[in-house]
């Protein structure tokens, strides 16, 4: 056996409470859940199931490769309403000295989801309008993606 053959890949394992054993093999690709079990009883023996399992582990991720980063983090989720992911309209509320509340409308950019520290910039509905709010939001998003990956 030859050393790459000897590396069992990340996502496949054995149990050994079924039976004889089995061969369990995940892939998770674009919110999706690839996996199958390859008995050890039906392929003779444990190697011989964890053959198995590992070429079909390779043939899964050949066919589903991963995401590139600068894909995945703008990627639309699916209670994005402005039409621009990363990009919110927000509002912000601050007590005046006097008691009252004020309330202030605003475009919101944010860094992709899980970048650290968390970069934000708001625009305000009321100093530069709703169109040109949300356009400096828009353009201060793609600041934001392009210093990621550059």
């Amino acid at each position: 056996m030859d050393c790459e053959e000897e590396i069992t890949p990340p996502g496949v394992w054995f149990n050994s409470k079924a039976g004889l054993g089995v061969w369990r093999v995940q892939v998770r690709r674009t919110d999706r859940l690839y996996a199958k079990q390859f008995s050890v009883l039906k392929y003779g023996s444990v190697e011989t199931a964890r053959q198995a399992a590992i070429a079909w582990h390779r043939d899964i991720c050949q066919a589903h490769p991963r995401i590139a980063k600068p894909e995945l983090v703008q990627r639309m989720r699916a209670n994005n309403t402005s039409g621009v992911p990363g990009v919110f309209r927000g509002c912000a509320s601050r007590k005046r000295r006097d008691g009252s509340l004020a309330v202030y409308w605003h475009w919101e950019a944010r860094t992709p989801e899980g970048q650290r520290p968390c970069k934000k910039r708001a625009f305000s509905i009321a100093r530069y309008g709703e169109q040109r709010a949300f356009e400096l939001a828009v353009l201060a998003r793609e600041e934001f993606v392009k210093s990621l990956f550059c």
